[in-house]
């Protein structure tokens, strides 16, 4: 599996447990304590995720860059 693909799977899984937690939230006609509750803990989930996916992208981003331009021969 490529990086590209990756990185897609990564960022599609995130995107499922939003579209869950909208449905769910959509179901609701008044939230309660335990659905605020249930949102922030999807939430933070995903937030975690988001944050090892932005690492993971720059880390990958780093390695595959160079540092130091090469220097030209006079």
């Amino acid at each position: 599996m490529s990086e590209n693909e990756k990185m897609v799977v990564l960022l599609r899984n995130q995107v499922e447990l939003l579209e869950d937690l909208v449905e769910e939230l959509e179901k609701k006609e008044a939230l309660s304590v335990e659905d605020f509750s249930y949102c922030e803990s999807r939430t933070d989930e995903i937030t975690k995720n988001l944050l090892r996916v932005r690492r993971w992208a720059l880390a990958e981003m780093i390695c595959g860059t160079q540092w130091r331009q090469p220097v030209a021969a006079a």
